[in-house]
């Protein structure tokens, strides 16, 4: 490696990491890979000078050789009037500019604490006086590591911020010769309402990746979301897999805000960074003063080797606020009134509901959208006031709550905060509302609360922990429909007015968190649309979809173990008094996928349909107690539909010597389903869960084999396996 050195080495776990350092230029960066395949960075060619149609080139335009490689700045950042990367990137990418590269080595600090390392290295910009503090830290015990970095202005006078990305992670991969041979594979989670969480592989060549022929052309694949709502169209996580060696790279941004992550090729290696969506994606420009600091989003990443893109992403787990009652991680079943009054929530129909809730063991019952709506008001236009209705509660919501809590039952009240609707007395309180070009922000029936005024979040605080006090609530499910968009009014920049839009956001998740630690809070934002590192550390647990009754459940919940555990997705699991017993086995086999959120006809199920439920019940809970941190494997064949899907899905749990098996069948009947279970042999059914006429056999050379399985057909099982040989259960395919 020509003028690059190894300046420090770590190894954290089972990763190594290097702190590679060009001492011609003096830029620092970052390389990572698993302990047990060391790095070829040392043996990589310097240059292209045995590259025929390049030295042509080279030598009759009278130039040197192009270098092979270079070193990325552990911090990518621009400011305004910084000289743009060549290349043909402008309009494409940000990364690669004169400001970043101008950034030279200053110094690195160990911290080595009982229980974490901490890897300080900072960077300094000498002719505008940025400092790039980056931080990068490993918990015992952790298979992931953190970085939080920084961006100091010490210079002289303000600078604009066009673009800063505290996570750049370059060297990929550190095995290959360049990024061709279709070696390298991108694996990335489309968002999207109902669809939440699909996974797209595609290899660099097919996404036009492929490095140029003379490493002239930047090349990038920039992607994100502008907007409030962080996984409308892509969910914050990146992997990159060396199909060859196995291994992986990646990681998952915590940023509720409009986020961008960059896939960025120019030479023989690849780069991934991620941070705020930058002034072209995400219309964001920051005045950082004299002295300012600002702190970029946190990634968190790693490195392993992994059979696929699941085992690697479960490697780094996103950590939810856990109160003292949610006794081991499970909540126990819950339900919610939406799918059974579809927002028309009165005192009467908790009466109605609440004995059948009893008579199921359900331990929260949660009263949805609506509460707040006069009769026959509709409930997305009643959101901002948070004052009971009279009508729909003539003896007040806390007669009904204090019935719940007499039924042994804890209540749970549904809020929108973010937004008013038209019939809420700050619908005209424009002092308090998101504006942008001047006018207030209004999508649909809906226009949003400035969250950056104190007196806007002490207001909410005021009302939603009133409604938790008097009512004596103890769960709280915040949600929010519509997305603000690509920006408000009120800074430098319509994304920063953002930025700071949603950091009232997680201040008013915070103190709601101080005043009720023991409050279970569901994190949802039209389903699944903000299943994101931050605001999944400031809830409980996250809904998964909004996909209430449709058929695609299982697969939408299966995508999302890419990004949570199942102990943290809800899942709707509604009933309906005509749903015949497959139908009914098909819903309840999706809520062994998670955490049971019950809704629908409970009321008016039949004693067979009760019995179907209330078995389901009982297998559920000790079940999610027991896979709470078991392997997953998901077996699935190709889906393009999410509203016809076809073919069939098998999510395996292993945890010591047992295994639960979920499966499900769609669209097309299958005559026989079999799957193998990995190196483990299967030796005894301890119980299923399905029709009867649905037959499942424990084969040879650990095989399982499911019969007579018809369309739309749900089978959960309880199977033993032998013990022997290290069982590998985490592929998805």
């Amino acid at each position: 490696m020509t003028n690059i050195q190894r300046y420090s080495t770590f190894t954290f776990g089972d990763m190594t990491v290097s702190y590679l350092l060009d001492t011609s230029t003096s830029q620092i960066g970052l390389l990572i890979h698993p302990v047990s395949v060391s790095d070829c960075v040392e043996m990589h060619r310097t240059d292209l000078r045995n590259v025929r149609e390049v030295k042509n080139y080279t030598d009759g335009i009278g130039v040197g050789a192009s270098p092979s490689f270079r070193v990325e700045p552990l911090v990518a950042y621009s400011i305004v009037g910084s000289v743009a990367p060549s290349g043909l990137a402008s309009g494409i990418t940000q990364k690669n500019n004169l400001e970043s590269d101008l950034c030279r080595f200053v110094d690195q600090s160990v911290d080595i604490g009982e229980f974490s390392t901490t890897v300080t290295t900072v960077s300094l910009n000498e002719r505008t006086g940025m400092k790039c503090i980056h931080e990068l830290k490993h918990c015992r015990g952790d298979t992931h590591l953190s970085i939080v970095s920084q961006l100091r202005n010490e210079g002289s006078s303000p600078q604009v911020l066009t673009m800063a990305q505290g996570c750049n992670l370059g060297f990929l991969s550190p095995y290959a010769e360049s990024t061709q041979s279709q070696r390298l594979c991108m694996h990335r989670m489309r968002g999207g309402w109902s669809t939440e969480g699909r996974v797209v592989s595609e290899t660099l060549e097919t996404i036009g990746l492929e490095s140029s022929w003379s490493h002239h052309a930047l090349r990038c694949e920039r992607f994100g979301q502008a907007g409030s709502v962080p996984n409308m169209r892509w969910f914050p996580i990146i992997a990159l897999e060396d199909k060859i060696v196995g291994v992986f790279w990646g990681c998952k941004l915590a940023c509720p805000t409009s986020w961008q992550i960059e896939v960025t090729a120019k030479d023989d290696y690849v780069s991934i960074s991620g941070g705020f969506a930058d002034h072209e994606f995400g219309h964001w420009t920051k005045i950082l003063q004299v002295h300012e600091t600002l702190t970029l989003p946190t990634a968190l990443l790693s490195t392993s080797v992994s059979q696929d893109f699941l085992e690697f992403s479960q490697r780094i787990p996103l950590e939810s606020r856990v109160g003292k009652h949610m006794d081991g991680f499970y909540p126990g079943v819950i339900f919610n009134d939406w799918c059974s009054v579809w927002g028309a929530t009165s005192q009467r129909t908790v009466q109605q509901l609440l004995p059948f809730c009893k008579e199921l063991g359900v331990r929260y019952f949660v009263i949805d959208a609506g509460w707040y709506a006069d009769e026959g008001g509709l409930w997305a236009e009643g959101q901002g006031d948070w004052i009971p209705g009279t009508s729909r509660y003539p003896e007040g919501l806390a007669k009904s709550c204090a019935q719940i809590r007499k039924g042994g039952l804890v209540p749970g009240i549904w809020f929108e905060p973010e937004v008013v609707g038209p019939s809420s007395e700050l619908w005209e309180h424009h002092n308090w509302l998101l504006h942008k070009d001047g006018a207030p922000i209004q999508v649909g029936s809906r226009r949003f609360l400035d969250l950056r005024k104190k007196e806007v979040v002490d207001y909410l605080v005021h009302r939603i922990g009133d409604i938790i006090i008097t009512c004596g609530m103890g769960y709280l499910k915040l949600d929010v429909n519509e997305s603000v968009g690509i920006g408000v009014d009120g800074a430098e920049s319509l994304g920063e007015g953002l930025r700071n839009h949603m950091q009232g956001l997680t201040l008013l998740l915070q103190r709601l968190g101080e005043d009720f630690p023991d409050l279970l809070i569901e994190n949802c934002a039209a389903g699944g649309l903000r299943v994101e590192p931050h605001m999944v550390s400031l809830t409980s647990i996250n809904s998964a979809t909004d996909a209430h009754e449709i058929s695609c459940i299982p697969l939408i919940v299966a995508n999302e173990y890419h990004m949570v555990r199942p102990r943290q997705l809800l899942v709707w699991t509604v009933l309906r008094a005509s749903d015949d017993s497959r139908r009914m086995y098909y819903t309840l086999s999706s809520a062994f996928l998670g955490i049971m959120c019950l809704s629908g006809d409970i009321d008016k199920l039949q004693d067979w349909q009760k019995d179907i439920l209330k078995y389901a019940i009982r297998l559920q809970e000790s079940s999610q107690k027991w896979i709470r941190n078991a392997h997953i494997k998901v077996i699935r064949e190709k889906v393009d539909s999410y509203l016809e899907p076809e073919g069939y899905q098998v999510v395996l749990f292993q945890q010591k010597y047992s295994l639960l098996v979920v499966v499900h069948s769609f669209e097309r009947e299958i005559n026989s389903i079999t799957f193998s279970i990995g190196d483990y042999d299967p030796t005894q059914i301890e119980w299923k869960f399905c029709e009867d006429s649905v037959e499942i056999k424990l084969l040879e050379s650990g095989m399982v084999q499911i019969s007579n399985f018809p369309a739309f057909s749900g089978l959960v099982a309880k199977i033993i396996i032998a013990p022997g040989k290290r069982c590998t259960l985490t592929s998805f395919t």
